[in-house]
C-alpha cells in the first residue's frame, strides 16, 4: 500500500550581503529620524522662549507670536509622532527584507523615493532659512511682518540643531539611495525571486 510523502517544502534561503546591508541601513535611517525628532522635542521650550524675544524685538504682534508658537508646537509633536511611525515601518521592512519578501522590497523602493524627496525638501528648507536675512518686502506691511516672523523663528533655532538637521537630511538622502540601489542588484533579484518548492517522491 502506497502513501504520499510529506508535502513539498521550500528550502530555507540565507539573505545575501547586499540585502542584509540594505536592512541595516533602513534600521539606521529609522534611528536617525527618531533621534532628530527627539532632539527637536527636547529643545522646543528654549526655542519658543528665544522666538518670543526675537519676534517682539522686530515688532511682531503678540497674537501672531502666540499663533506661531502653537503652530510650532503642533508641528514638532507631529514630526516626532511621524518619526516614530517611520522608524517602526523601517524596522518591519528590514525584518521582512531579510526574510525574502518581495512585497517588502517593493514597499521599500516606494518609501525610498518618498524619503529621498522629503530629505531634499528638508535641505531646501534649511537653505531658505539661511537666506531670510536677504528678503525684504517693500510697501506691504503684512508681508514684511510674515518675513520678520519667519526670520525670528529661524534665528531662534540653535545653530547646532540646524547643523544636525542638515546632516540628518544628507545622511537620509544617501541612505535611501543606497538601499534602493542595493535592492536592485542582481544578487538581490535572485534572492527575492520566488523559488519553486522542492518535490519529494512518495514513499511506499
Amino acid at each position: 500500500m502506497s502513501s504520499y510523502g510529506p508535502p513539498a517544502v521550500q528550502p530555507a534561503r540565507k539573505a545575501p550581503a547586499v540585502v542584509v546591508t540594505a536592512a541595516v541601513i533602513l534600521v539606521v535611517l529609522g534611528v536617525i529620524g527618531l533621534l532628530n525628532a527627539i532632539v527637536s522635542l527636547a529643545s522646543l521650550g528654549s526655542t519658543v522662549d528665544r522666538f518670543r524675544v526675537l519676534a517682539l524685538r522686530v515688532g511682531v504682534s503678540p497674537q501672531k507670536i502666540d499663533d506661531q508658537v502653537t503652530q510650532l508646537r503642533l508641528q514638532t509633536i507631529l514630526s516626532a509622532v511621524i518619526g516614530l511611525l517611520i522608524a517602526i515601518v523601517l524596522l518591519v521592512l528590514a525584518y521582512f527584507l531579510v526574510k525574502g519578501s518581495n512585497a517588502a522590497r517593493i514597499t521599500t523602493w516606494v518609501l525610498c523615493g518618498i524619503g529621498a524627496l522629503c530629505a531634499c525638501c528638508g535641505g531646501a528648507g534649511l537653505i531658505f532659512l539661511k537666506n531670510l536675512d536677504r528678503i525684504t518686502v517693500e510697501g506691504d506691511q503684512q508681508a514684511q511682518e510674515q518675513v520678520d516672523l519667519a526670520r525670528a523663528m529661524a534665528d531662534a533655532v540653535p545653530g547646532w540643531q540646524v547643523g544636525l538637521g542638515g546632516t540628518a537630511a544628507i545622511l537620509q538622502l544617501l541612505g535611501y539611495l543606497a538601499v534602493a540601489i542595493l535592492l536592485a542588484m542582481p544578487v538581490a533579484n535572485a534572492f527575492f525571486r520566488k523559488v519553486t518548492p522542492m518535490w519529494q517522491p512518495p514513499t511506499t
